[in-house]
């Protein structure tokens, strides 16, 4: 039993019997333990987002309790303070409790004044290690991601680290031959001290393992060697309710732009997050922030996500294949990157003419318009939405220029009014999702530039924007129990987090993992 839950239980009132519930509950939900004071305190992020979860009045006031211990270990780390009443009176004064709150939480305080002694916070504050002065070594060290962008050794340059240094080190071939290995992806990080390069670190996520090469002083030259869990992986949680846009308000909550990113590509099948989402919609994240000696230096991977849009909830998992790669799949274990895209063009500026009848421009009569036409520029290219087998290139009546994919399951797609075709497309050749097979013209029955896009199912056409997109199933038998195991705690965390979400829970984690 941690220290918190010791005081609680001994001065136990039905208000406070209701908090503790209300906490364990929800920490059994994520599988963590019900006293967070010894584990979370081990770095500030942690401090600032326990103290900012919500979970109504009385288990604010929990929080709020728990915030404090872990605000005084910190606290009493630095000497800031030697008075735990000092303390507890600051807390209860913050913004971050309000007045109802602090009437709830009042006894709890004066209950915890009275039990908490100096050496408890001293016993609280033990494993807060080295925190503080790691954040001020922090200055002695330089991150960077690799990204394809970079070129060979550039990203030794952005490290600081110097050609005579470079040479000394590429001089071991150990070192040498794992630093052939650097790839986009990989998270480098280099300590310079008087102007010497001290270590040098490689890390490949999802690794456990890091290379780390340091000087040794003695015999003056450089020494590599695996270490286990130098680089330590977190999750991070959060749900962003939709107001302005989706990377606005990301950025108003802090939600880094590399996150940003893979969420819009993960679900750029079904909905374009950029233009699409409207004011009231929801994105629930769990994700991994990476760290090195208690420092954030770089955002991992999603684990999990969740797109409440137009009343319907879309789901990706991450999920790690057997030939090392991974791939995002809905919670019944449905490929999203191998089956349909909602959308032909990612940057059109308007849908000029949507699915059904209308008044023809050109012709003068109403008629059936059995696509969607989106309005680009001249040349914009345009995307296969799946897999397929290309079974027509040439003109093609009133739509010109044509390009039509035959896909699995009866499903086809058309692609009109196409200013050039793809160099080298072909009937009969395998195209694969978000391949560009032409681009946007005004051949045929046109009055300007734009793509005709047709979606049928079994030849007959249906609403491109409305339509049920077919899923693809690329797992193996065995892969597929594999999955229902590996997600098993990511689906549940995604369906706490919706619950919250639906009760209007404020609840930023940075716990756990």
């Amino acid at each position: 039993m941690g220290l918190l839950e010791e005081i609680l239980s001994k001065h136990s009132t039905p208000m406070d019997q209701k908090i503790q519930k209300d906490w364990a509950e929800v920490m059994q939900q994520f599988e963590l333990p019900t006293d967070e004071t010894s584990s979370a305190v081990k770095d500030k992020a942690s401090l600032s987002n326990s103290r900012s979860m919500s979970f109504g009045k009385t288990s604010k006031g929990l929080l709020a309790l728990t915030g404090t211990f872990l605000l005084a270990a910190t606290l009493y780390q630095n000497n800031n303070l030697v008075s735990v009443d000092g303390l507890l009176t600051a807390t209860t004064t913050n913004s971050f409790l309000d007045s109802s709150t602090q009437e709830v939480v009042k006894p709890l305080y004066q209950t915890l004044t009275k039990e908490v002694s100096l050496s408890s916070l001293e016993t609280l504050s033990a494993e807060a290690g080295d925190l503080d002065s790691n954040l001020l070594e922090e200055k002695n060290w330089r991150t960077h991601v690799v990204s394809a962008r970079d070129k060979p050794n550039q990203f030794f340059r952005k490290l600081g680290i110097s050609k005579k240094e470079l040479e000394q080190i590429k001089a071991v071939p150990a070192i040498k031959k794992e630093l052939a290995k650097i790839a986009p992806g990989y998270i480098l990080r280099a300590e310079k001290r008087e102007g010497r390069l001290k270590q040098l670190i490689t890390y490949n996520p999802p690794s456990k393992s890091s290379f780390v090469i340091s000087y040794q002083k003695e015999v003056k030259t450089y020494k590599g060697q695996v270490v286990q869990k130098a680089i330590e992986t977190r999750q991070t949680r959060t749900t962003l309710f939709i107001n302005n846009s989706l990377r606005y308000d990301a950025n108003q909550e802090n939600i880094p732009h590399s996150i940003v990113q893979k969420l819009t590509d993960i679900f750029d099948r079904d909905v374009r997050l950029t233009h699409d989402l409207d004011k009231g919609d929801r994105v629930t994240l769990v994700y991994e922030q990476i760290y090195h000696r208690g420092n954030k230096i770089a955002d991992g991977d999603i684990l999990a996500a969740e797109l409440m849009h137009n009343k319907r909830a879309h789901r990706a998992i991450r999920f790690n294949l057997a030939d090392n790669k991974t791939d995002y799949f809905d919670d019944k274990g449905y490929d999203l990157s191998h089956s349909f895209k909602r959308h032909p063009i990612t940057s059109f500026k308007r849908i000029s003419s949507g699915f059904g009848k209308r008044r023809h421009p050109i012709h003068k009569r109403t008629r059936m318009h059995t696509g969607v036409d989106y309005a680009a520029p001249r040349g914009t290219p345009v995307a296969a939405t799946a897999n397929g087998i290309v079974q027509h290139v040439a003109r093609k009546g009133g739509y010109g220029k044509t390009v039509i994919i035959r896909h699995n399951g009866g499903y086809s797609t058309l692609y009109g009014h196409l200013s050039k075709y793809k160099k080298n497309l072909k009937p009969g050749m395998k195209v694969y999702l978000g391949d560009t097979i032409g681009y946007v013209g005004s051949t045929g029955s046109s009055t300007g530039n734009h793509l005709h896009y047709e979606f049928r199912v079994n030849g007959t056409p249906k609403n491109p924007l409305r339509v049920k997109l077919p899923k693809g199933l690329s797992l193996s038998a065995s892969e597929r129990k594999k999955f229902t195991l590996d997600s098993r705690n990511l689906i549940r965390q995604l369906d706490v987090l919706q619950r919250f979400a639906e009760e209007k829970v404020d609840i930023k984690s940075g716990f756990g993992g």
